[in-house]
């Protein structure tokens, strides 16, 4: 199959792959180089985020209070022009 690059180097992946690979959107991506062939580049879909869970993980250590969960910070309401 044949895509083209945008002008912001956006790139359409096809509908077919899409669907077969069951890629969403907001689904990251992962740019390598193929050191085989200067001209090819791989995009790998990267499962998870990396850091998920962590927190949850500290917190159940044995040694209870070496570890506090950081303050949720609430993001500031913008106030909508009517």
């Amino acid at each position: 199959m044949k895509t083209s690059i945008g002008a912001k180097g956006e790139i359409t992946i096809p509908r077919e792959i899409r669907k077969r690979k069951q890629i969403r959107p907001g689904d990251d991506f992962e740019v390598l180089e193929d050191e085989d062939d200067p001209s090819a580049i791989i995009l790998r879909k990267v499962e998870g985020r990396p850091n998920a869970g962590l927190v949850k993980h500290l917190l159940a250590c044995p040694e209870k209070g070496w570890f506090k969960a950081p303050p949720r910070r609430r993001e500031a309401l913008r106030k909508a022009r009517l």
